[in-house]
């Protein structure tokens, strides 16, 4: 009976409010065997579950259901000792802490609960009663007990995902508690405590990411044992397996073929159920292998616990008095964002010699922005529902809004606030984005109202295969005169600690490029950008692949090994609902994130993927950000420059040809990226036909003076990631 009673108050199925009255039931029924002369501490634990239902019974009346509880629990207690049962003991001062609707007693008994969970004894009890006295705290708005609080329960996650021997059991411990962090944050920013604030921002943001780096940088060199190579043997054969099996069905574009992929086959209905079982089959079993490869990680097998980084380390990344990192954090009922940057140095004032004083050092200071409407649901509204959402399942439509949208995220940021009261005299913008906020071209938000509409025509070809159905002829566009990326270079980065990871990476002693090309012989423009950059930089012809025939995955991943920067000209798509299949298109197969996430390429510098989606991806609550361009960062790279949708692929060919020219000029990706983007967006027919003669049959159509890549979905779609 006592058993049943458990199952029905936790069951799913079925009415709620039924199933917790047959708990009731069976626990009474349970009591009338388990009297307490006979059997004591069975009475007990059948009291604490009956109280347990009634604490969460939806009939009757709230305070009576509380009351009965509250009996319940005061009952077991006259069996249940701290001296005997401990940890039971403890439970029930628990269970009285959440029943309690006034706070001093439900405090009370979460310390009397806390003074045998510890972070030693029983941790996972430890982080649910601090995490419960810290809410009763912030409720009362004492912040400072609200603080030291959590911190206990944050030791606590943090304890218990170093001890987890899996990815996905990880992530659910910090899903499950992500309202800590934000809470933690909410009562820091009460303070004016804002440096503590990034520094458990940082602690609850990528952590996955943060791991799987940790591991790949402190294990670069070392060899990796054979029962792990035997595994990743077999995941690419699967990988391999798989991509021969949907090519067979490959008769849609591949934004289609996430929504119907076997609805236009010649397959009988038998021969295509049995096809689908088959690749069911080979993707559970390259899920499993995926695990088994990854509890042989080191930070994983080891329960190596990655070191947080420190708020002087976060100030450390700042390059200079002119840059600033933007760390953007959402409460769930705000969204703040820090600003990092250097306060100004001043002289030393000392009477008539103080034109001799040195100035003083300057040191890192934080002041806050924060935007008190934009709380999650808003944020999901605007970035989710008006964003992600058509960009899937409507793209010409989304694409007509573009403008539209970037206007509404720019007011709903207070954009142009933000730069009047916090960025004077920044150039740089080190931008850390949280949840939806990692899909945005933070480069094409307006600044100042839109000035005209632009009509232009739909893009020629994607770098991912659209049917034809889905174009549309002509679009027109909200087009700004001032975005700011006009007045700042512009790097995005998952979070402080990784941006930390590729700062600390040595550079290259020598520099070796590597060009991939047309992987799929039906891009018409690729040869444009990887000729321009061949006139720039010396490519050896075994660095030089093309075409299907040469752009193998093996020999990809052979030349990942062998230069340190590498131009990727051709097909991606990203899969939202499982990223690690979001994939590079190669000739004959794909090289998917799940597999690239397991290498090694401590040599690379610079990647400039040229591709679409390649950094496109749906965070989940840890915002952990899984793409092909973090994938790359995981993988050892320093930079990487990566797009955010299906991007123009003759527009993208003259974009990253201007990339390649600034970035020989200067050296330094996000400068050579703000230039590229200014110069596509503000370059005449004219100016396009004296750049590349070799296109003006494509391009000299027209006004001479018309700038038909105004548009920022032209210009805007590439990001740069890294040191």
């Amino acid at each position: 009976q006592n058993n049943l009673a458990s199952i029905y108050k936790d069951r799913i199925e079925g009415d709620r409010k039924e199933n917790l009255e047959m708990a009731i039931f069976h626990c009474k029924e349970a009591l009338k065997v388990y009297v307490r002369d006979i059997f004591p501490e069975q009475w007990a634990i059948t009291l604490i579950n009956l109280g347990l239902a009634y604490m969460e019974r939806i009939n009757g009346e709230i305070q009576q259901n509380k009351q009965y509880s509250i009996y319940c629990y005061e009952q077991a207690l006259e069996v249940i000792k701290r001296k005997t049962h401990p940890r039971t003991w403890s439970d029930i001062q628990y269970c009285l802490a959440n029943v309690y609707s006034e706070y001093h007693t439900a405090i009370y008994y979460c310390h009397r609960a806390l003074r045998e969970q510890t972070i030693n004894t029983y941790p996972y009890d430890c982080l649910k009663t601090n995490s419960l006295l810290g809410n009763l705290y912030l409720k009362q708005k004492k912040w400072q007990a609200a603080i030291e609080v959590y911190q206990r329960t944050i030791e606590c996650i943090e304890l218990l995902t170093m001890w987890a021997t899996d990815d996905d059991y990880k992530q659910q411990i910090i899903t499950e508690n992500i309202e800590v962090y934000d809470n933690i944050i909410q009562a820091c920013v009460a303070l004016g405590k804002y440096d503590e604030a990034i520094t458990y921002a940082e602690r609850g943001r990528s952590r996955r990411l943060v791991d799987l780096i940790a591991s790949n940088d402190l294990y670069a060199d070392a060899e990796i044992p054979p029962e792990i190579q035997d595994y990743l043997a077999r995941y690419e054969a699967i990988e391999k397996q798989l991509h021969d099996l949907r090519q067979e069905d490959d008769s849609q574009g591949s934004m289609e073929r996430r929504f119907s992929r076997f609805q236009e086959t010649n397959l009988s209905s038998e021969a295509r159920e049995e096809k689908l079982e088959q690749i069911q089959a080979l993707a559970a079993e390259k899920q499993t292998l995926w695990r088994e490869i990854r509890r042989a990680d080191p930070v994983i097998a080891q329960q190596i616990q990655v070191e947080a980084i420190s708020f002087a380390e976060i100030a450390a990344l700042l390059p200079g008095p002119e840059s600033a990192i933007l760390s953007i954090c959402n409460t769930g009922a705000e969204t703040h964002i820090f600003v990092i940057r250097y306060l100004a140095a001043t002289p030393k004032k000392s009477g008539l010699f103080s034109r001799f004083q040195q100035p003083k050092q300057a040191k890192p200071i934080v002041t806050l922005h924060s935007c008190l409407e934009l709380t999650y649901g808003k944020l999901e509204e605007l970035l989710t529902e008006q964003w992600l959402i058509p960009y899937q399942e409507n793209n010409p439509q989304w694409r007509a809004n573009l403008g539209h949208n970037l206007q509404n995220i720019a007011q709903a940021l207070n954009l142009e606030q933000l730069v009047q009261d916090h960025l004077q005299g920044i150039k740089e913008l080190i931008i850390i984005p949280h949840l939806g906020l990692h899909h945005i071209p933070f480069a094409a938000l307006p600044l100042g109202d839109a000035q005209t509409t632009a009509t232009s025509s739909s893009p020629d070809a994607a770098r991912i295969k659209l049917k034809e159905k889905t174009k549309i002829k002509t679009i027109q566009s909200i087009i700004h005169e001032t975005y700011l990326g006009d007045q700042f270079q512009i790097r995005v980065l998952p979070s402080c600690q990784i941006l930390k990871y590729c700062h600390d990476r040595p550079k290259p002693e020598k520099i070796t490029y590597g060009i991939v090309e047309n992987a799929s012989d039906d891009l018409k423009f690729t040869h444009i950008e990887a000729q321009r950059l061949r006139e720039l930089e010396t490519v050896l012809p075994e660095n030089y692949l093309r075409g299907r025939a040469e752009v193998t995955v093996k020999n990809y991943q052979a030349l990942l090994k062998r230069v340190e920067n590498i131009h990727s000209a051709h097909h991606a798509e990203s899969n939202l609902s499982n990223p690690r299949e979001s994939a590079l298109k190669l000739g004959d197969g794909n090289f998917s994130l799940g597999s690239l996430m397991l290498k090694r390429y401590p040599n690379l510098n610079h990647v400039f993927l040229s591709c679409c989606e390649t950094n496109l991806g749906k965070p989940e609550l840890t915002d952990d950000l899984l793409t092909l361009g973090t994938g790359f960062l995981c993988a050892g790279a320093r930079t990487v420059i990566s797009s955010l949708w299906a991007v123009d692929d003759l527009a993208t060919a003259i974009f990253t040809s201007y990339y390649s020219e600034a970035l020989k000029e200067t050296q330094k990706p996000a400068i050579a990226l703000q230039q590229a983007q200014q110069r596509l967006r503000n370059a005449t027919i004219a100016d396009l036909c004296r750049d590349f003669p070799e296109l003006a049959h494509q391009i000299n159509i027209g006004n001479p003076n018309q700038r038909p890549y105004i548009d920022p979905f032209y210009w805007a779609g590439f990001i740069c990631q890294g040191s």
